[in-house]
């Protein structure tokens, strides 16, 4: 780009000694605007100075027509300039909002963004040029001398105020609202880049509502060629000196949209202020609902809900599971950190910013270490550590209600035969089945658990010893009706079982309990097994005997 591309004809043309200062001032702009063009092309590879480029070259062509405009002698001469004008006039304010999304990170979907926004720039230059059919751009231009100036009077037509005046200033508005929002919180650094673009755009418009009005310094010379020259070259310090399109104000931004953990913003009040693309998809929270309710946007996760609204920073337990949310298909489980926002002027908290972490991993992996600490690895039941720490809050709660208790203990008869015959896999089996076998003959409320080798143990709250007899009865008869299936040969089971019942005004222990229950089995044994016998925690009732039903045969 050089200065020499300026059509200028002056040697041919009697300019008016009043129209040298502004002549002048228009050739100095492009001048400066054709250095400042080389100079950012030493920055080409950075997209945002591409951007400011094109910015740069729609101020010159615009600077350039206007020059030639103002030494046309003739109407249609004028008319040209000015239409060679308005192309780059029309399409400026797209790429100012252009350079405002680079410069705030707005990235996503650019292309598809300047396409759109440049549908009206195009027909906005159709209009022009095709007006002496409608006259909508322009109702009658004219010539006339203003101030030693022989101008354009272009008599604006709806189009330019209607559509042209108002999509230009609106955009250019957005552009104003990005960089002012961006100076919320901004470091000092980033502000001094933000401010420099601000004025950069708010000084041409200024301007140029000023000739728009009217209230130009000199009737219809329009300024902003020459405010945008002085803008862009602010900009230009700008990149050079605090590294404008280098060290973004914005990165920030960048990082709360790209972080993997769901980031939500609330104020004081529970409202939606913010949140990133991660939050959006784990809550199926929309962007529509930022300034709603928390108890609004996240009815659908009340759990969140909770922990967001009913607790303080620092009162949560982090011993607490994790919550668990389904999304995509798929339960995730998550860990909330909730944190307070401080004002930067005071250290007063104006509002939160909570934190979920995906920690499904680690909560499948916590789940199956619970598991494994809690449930016999065969048969799925609880372990003999889980039963007895069950046993002995059950007994507590027992003992405060007055109320009665019984243990069952149950052994497997001749299980070291069928392991010896059939198989450890056998074995196993049998013992699974045995599991189902006393799970489907109990009460939800009751305890069971498999207490080691081939015995199992319940624990039957508010069940008097007759009740009990009869629970052990019924788990006897339907293991000897097991027929269990092996390739040695199909085989039959039978199981001895003893009940320890307690008396309302015992000093109830698991211990006591426990003993009363193991010599029952000891009895059961010693009758030959497939037998219910039972004893009572104290000696009164008498020495363990067999139960009223009779032993299988």
């Amino acid at each position: 780009m050089a200065a020499a591309t300026v059509c200028l004809n002056i040697e041919s043309m009697s300019i008016p000694s009043a129209a040298e200062p502004f002549l002048i001032l228009l050739t100095g702009s492009a001048f400066a605007l054709a250095i400042l063009g080389a100079l950012v092309l030493q920055h080409w590879s950075e997209r945002a100075n591409r951007v400011f480029f094109i910015v740069i070259v729609q101020v010159f062509i615009w600077t350039v027509s206007y020059l030639n405009e103002l030494i046309s002698s003739s109407l249609p001469g004028k008319l040209f300039w000015a239409n060679i004008g308005f192309i780059a006039i029309t399409f400026l304010p797209v790429s100012v909002l252009t350079l405002t999304l680079y410069f705030t990170q707005r990235t996503r979907h650019l292309f598809a963004w300047v396409f759109s926004l440049s549908i009206v720039p195009v027909v906005t230059n159709i209009v022009i040029w095709t007006d002496r059919f409608h006259h909508l751009f322009r109702i009658h231009p004219r010539m006339a001398f203003e101030s030693g100036l022989l101008l354009l009077k272009n008599d604006y037509g709806v189009w330019f105020y209607s559509v042209h005046n108002v999509y230009s200033y609106g955009l250019l508005a957005v552009s104003l609202f990005l960089l002012g929002r961006s100076l919320i919180g901004a470091h000092s650094f980033y502000k001094l880049q933000t401010w420099s673009l601000i004025l950069g755009i708010s000084i041409p418009m200024l301007m140029d509502a000023t000739y728009i009005l009217g209230w130009s310094p000199v009737f219809d010379f329009n300024f902003t060629p020459v405010a945008f020259t002085f803008s862009a070259i602010v900009v230009g310090m700008g990149i050079r000196r605090y590294r404008l399109f280098n060290v973004l104000p914005l990165a920030k931004e960048v990082i709360f949209a790209s972080i993997e953990a769901g980031v939500i913003i609330y104020d004081l009040s529970d409202r939606l202020v913010d949140f990133n693309p991660a939050a959006g998809e784990i809550l199926s929270i929309q962007v529509n609902q930022i300034g709603q309710p928390l108890a609004l946007a996240l009815a659908e996760n009340p759990a969140v809900l909770e922990q967001l609204c009913c607790e303080k920073p620092g009162e949560q337990d982090s011993h607490r599971l994790a919550i668990e949310i389904k999304h995509a298909g798929r339960v995730h489980y998550y860990r909330v950190v909730k944190s307070p926002i401080q004002s930067l002027q005071t250290t007063r908290v104006i509002g939160y910013v909570a934190s979920l972490y995906d920690v499904t991993e680690q909560e499948r992996l916590y789940q199956e270490v619970r598991k494994l600490a809690t449930f016999d690895p065969l048969t799925n039941v609880y372990n003999r550590r889980v039963f007895e720490e069950l046993s002995e809050k059950e007994i507590a709660k027992i003992i405060r209600q007055h109320r009665s208790l019984t243990m069952i203990m149950l052994d497997v008869d001749q299980f070291k035969h069928i392991n010896d015959t059939y198989g450890h896999q056998a074995g196993d089996e049998l013992l699974q089945e045995v599991a189902q076998v006393c799970l489907s003959a109990i009460r939800q409320s009751d305890i069971f658990g498999r207490f080691g080798g081939d015995e199992f143990i319940f624990l039957l709250p508010n069940t008097p010893l007759s009740v009990a007899r009869r629970v052990a009865e019924r788990v006897r008869k339907s293991i000897s009706q097991l027929q269990m299936v092996n390739p040695a040969g199909n085989y039959s089971v039978t199981a001895s079982l003893g009940v320890g019942g307690a008396a309302l005004d015992d000093d109830i222990t698991f211990e006591k309990l426990f003993a009363a229950a193991d010599q029952a089995l000891y009895c059961a044994k010693q009758h030959g097994g497939n037998m219910v016998c039972y004893e009572m925690t104290r000696a009164e009732p008498g020495p363990a005997g067999p139960s009223e039903a009779q032993p299988a045969v």
